[in-house]
């Protein structure tokens, strides 16, 4: 594959950055390149305000005009594109880069986990995981993830993608690449056997160099004697767009032959990368305040890393949860037709029964009550005949008191009146963290129309759609745990809206307490991570084996809800 490294100076405002990041990836696209790189922050040229509020006045939504413009612009230009922004964050902004395929999907979003805190970054927040992704790049595919700049310098960076499956490392950078470096660099490629693309900004920006580079990951050859240099590309550094050549197959079958990446790793041996305690004199900081904010951004880095990492770190990574509590209050707005403040009011609010655009969907036509909480307030969507009765019960109760059993009771006497009545409750759980899986039973993937054989199937009641698949929420991925020809196990996941994957899981009875509810659940979740979609998972209040199963997965408790159903005659 051809990778074209946009090895450009940006302009003055974000108009300027658009018309010449545009004109820049025409010019790969030109040059027969399948994936075109910006360096560091590029909506605003690496520029980092220090005044109060002022580098919010630059931060843009990855959902922006701008953004949107290099997805189109991948899609018309059948290319793949990698841009890179300051991202609008509350509280602080965050330094991005999202991943768009030929065909304008966007595959992949990261954030920089390693921000420079010492220095002019102590006024971003950092990111909270690494990522890998499938790019599919029209001629094949390649298994992708991200760091940038600084995440170099830290080998738990390279060695977390690796482990995710990452063949290609996609580096924005913004600093001079001398010598010591671009050795980094191609020390992340030997130890992992990736390969690493890294675009950096050229000579006239400030405290740059140009000099982007291409490590390929592979020293030597099976069948020439010798090492080879890895550097397959090293960019002069004037402006402009360089295009380097990746052999994805020297690189597959040196990943398959050689001894680095995983093969004779011993995570039982690192038992100090888990401890958050610091020892030694290279981890004292300096005095001040920009120390105190070195170090809270290395403590945010090394917990994402053990909680990524290692499968016995089950402490949840804040900002991790903190990601997918956001994605949650977005998608219970468009379910409960409020806003995302509504969902953290200190007061019970009451909305109009609608079918919002996005929204889950779990019955036919609007529903006539439902109820949420996330563990303060609750939100109730009702039909509007439902409202004068609502007002009355809501009214002086905390929220989350509202699903016990006697106020269930007397909100199913009122359905009652209209041939409703309240269902159960549904706890759910959100990924708090990642878990690292180790092999342990053999397994079987399916995706899409390849889960057809097993509709119908009264074992997999839980893990699919049962007994025939729905339209609004259609299984995407199953995973099964097999002995011979013998299913010991199944998981699968629907996507309920948009990028909402939820997860069923059914063990079978002769192979329960194996721990093949967890270890199928962990794998799937983790694809899911990968896809960049938000995993969750759905249980009764006293299904305690279901709910532990979530619980050594990762997944905490994020929200409850429950709804009306129509009494059947």
């Amino acid at each position: 594959m051809k990778i074209a490294f946009l090895q450009i100076l940006p302009g003055k405002d974000l108009g300027e950055n658009l018309t010449i990041g545009q004109n820049a990836c025409r010019e790969a696209k030109e040059k027969g390149a399948d994936i075109a790189l910006f360096p560091e922050m590029w909506s605003d040229g690496y520029s980092l305000p220090q005044e109060d509020g002022e580098i919010q006045k630059l931060a843009i939504d990855k959902e922006s005009d701008f953004i949107n413009a290099f997805r189109d612009l991948a899609k018309e230009l059948e290319m793949a594109i990698g841009i890179t922004f300051l991202e609008a964050n509350d509280p602080r902004p965050l330094n991005s880069v999202v991943i768009f395929d030929r065909l304008g999907n966007e595959i992949l979003h990261y954030s920089k986990v390693h921000i420079c805190a010492f220095d002019d970054e102590k006024v971003l927040d950092s990111g909270e995981d690494f990522y890998t992704a499938d790019l599919d790049f029209g001629r094949g595919t390649v298994k992708i993830g991200s760091m940038i700049c600084f995440d170099r310098e830290f080998s738990e960076s390279a060695r977390i993608l690796m482990l995710k499956g990452a063949e290609l490392i996609l580096a924005p950078n913004a600093c001079p690449m001398e010598i010591n470096r671009l050795a980094a660099l191609r020390s992340r490629a030997y130890e992992n056997m990736v390969a690493v693309a890294t675009c950096n900004y050229p000579e006239g920006q400030p405290d740059c160099n140009g000099h982007s580079t291409l490590f390929d990951g592979v020293p030597w050859l099976p069948d020439e004697p010798g090492v080879r240099d890895m550097c397959v590309m090293e960019a002069p550094g004037a402006p402009g767009v360089y295009i380097a050549e990746l052999d994805l197959d020297i690189l597959r079958t040196h990943r398959k032959n050689d001894v680095m990446g995983d093969k004779y790793r011993h995570p039982d041996k690192y038992k100090i990368l888990l401890d958050e305690k610091e020892s030694g004199s290279l981890s004292q900081k300096g005095a001040g305040e920009e120390g105190k904010a070195g170090e809270e951004g290395e403590e945010k880095a090394e917990k994402s890393y053990i909680s990524s990492v290692f499968p016995k770190a089950q402490k949840e990574n804040g900002a991790f949860g903190r990601k997918y509590h956001k994605r949650l209050l977005q998608q219970l707005s468009l379910d409960y037709n409020c806003t995302p403040d509504d969902l953290t009011a200190h007061e019970n609010i009451i909305t109009v029964s609608e079918m919002r655009d996005g929204r889950r969907i779990y019955s036919r036509g609007k529903p006539f009550l439902q109820m949420v909480t996330i563990g303060g307030n609750t939100v109730i969507m009702a039909d509007e005949c439902l409202h004068d009765f609502l007002k009355g019960f809501v009214r002086n109760v905390k929220g989350h008191h509202l699903f016990e059993f006697d106020y269930l009771t007397k909100l199913n006497e009122e359905l009652k009146k209209y041939g409703y009545q309240m269902n159960p409750t549904h706890h759910m759980f959100l990924p708090s963290h990642s878990v690292r899986v180790e092999e342990k039973y053999p397994v079987k993937w399916f995706y899409d129309n390849e889960i057809d054989r097993f509709y119908g199937d009264k074992r997999f009641p839980n893990a699919i759609s049962f007994p025939e698949p729905c339209p609004v929420r259609p299984d995407r991925i199953v995973v099964t745990a097999v002995e011979g020809d013998t299913i010991m196990g199944m998981t699968g996941c629907s996507e309920d809206a948009p990028h909402w994957q939820q997860i069923g899981i059914d063990v079978m009875p002769e192979y329960r307490s194996k721990g093949i509810g967890t270890y199928l659940v962990s794998l799937l979740t983790n694809r899911v991570l990968e896809m960049g979609d938000v995993p969750f998972y759905g249980t009764a209040a006293a299904n305690t084996p279901s709910q532990n199963i979530a619980l050594n997965c990762g997944f905490r408790p994020a929200w409850v809800e429950t709804e009306a159903v129509k009494i059947e005659s």
